[in-house]
């Protein structure tokens, strides 16, 4: 194992500070930085084309985290031990395995590409695990770009990045002002499927043409109607006594139906 020689103890020390204060949005938005627990999520920054600072490792961190922290430091990354009361002072999860990274990701502020690229909209969404479970299903369907509408929970929250499981550090995501996202999605509105329990189209048969850019909505009110002119208004074929599912829950079957399902299959042996 690496050696613990420098080990930070105090919960007063700069360098716990300055992890604390990437808790808040501003910070974050204003350094380009994240802080991203758990050594999946580590483990993910790390195999990424992502920047990462550093890897911050609490003495009390698991076997398995301490083997990541190890090999991370011989990869060159820089590797900082701190007391189990300092890691608990930062970490944003309940029970955590007692390893995090600084992970600089860039939030582009332009508009996204307009070529055959699928995109994921998701307009103001308000809680980081339905954010964070939509970028990971977006990912493992081959939907590399995600698009969040303001005001909306950021992309970067540290509880966000550990419902990705690592996975937005492989994805772009694009941040756009409610302005912004109906000027660009009224230009792209041919190519855009909207997911609602109104829809008028079986998501099936949304599948049979995909559409580029999927749009899911807030957790209460969904998609303002007036956005959505012009759009394919899709929805998830359903029992009827149901009347809706959990908006992270439905993008995933979305994801699936219209672009996940054409991906190459791979055996274990293949990946």
């Amino acid at each position: 194992m690496i050696p613990a020689t420098q080990i930070i103890t105090s919960v007063h020390n700069p360098r716990i500070k300055w992890y604390a204060r990437l808790h808040k949005r501003r910070v974050r938005a204003s350094e380009g930085l994240c802080w991203a627990e758990t050594r999946r999520c580590v483990a993910m920054a790390l195999a990424s084309p992502c920047r990462v600072l550093e890897v911050v490792v609490s003495m009390a961190a698991s076997e398995e985290a301490r083997t990541l922290a190890e090999q991370a430091a011989t990869a060159g990354y820089p590797v900082l031990f701190v007391a189990d009361t300092c890691f608990r002072k930062v970490s944003a999860l309940r029970h955590s395995d007692g390893i995090a990274a600084i992970v600089e990701v860039h939030i582009h502020q332009d508009l996204p590409p307009s070529d055959e690229q699928p995109v994921i909209v998701t307009w103001q969404l308000q809680d980081p695990g339905n954010l964070g479970s939509i970028v990971r299903s977006a990912t493992a369907m081959g939907c590399r770009r995600i698009v969040t509408v303001e005001p909306s929970v950021d992309a970067l929250h540290p509880l966000c990045i550990r419902a990705t499981a690592g996975t937005l550090f492989l994805s772009k995501i694009w941040q756009l002002d409610a302005a912004e996202a109906r000027a660009w999605l009224a230009a792209q509105s041919p190519r855009v499927a909207v997911l609602s329990a109104r829809g008028t189209i079986s998501l099936q048969c949304a599948a049979a043409t995909p559409p580029q850019i999927l749009l899911v909505g807030n957790e209460a009110r969904g998609v303002p109607d007036d956005v959505t002119t012009g759009m394919h208004s899709v929805a998830i074929p359903m029992a009827p006594e149901v009347e809706s599912l959990n908006v992270n829950a439905a993008a995933a079957i979305a994801l699936y139906t219209l672009w996940g399902s054409r991906l190459p299959r791979t055996s274990p042996q293949d990946q």
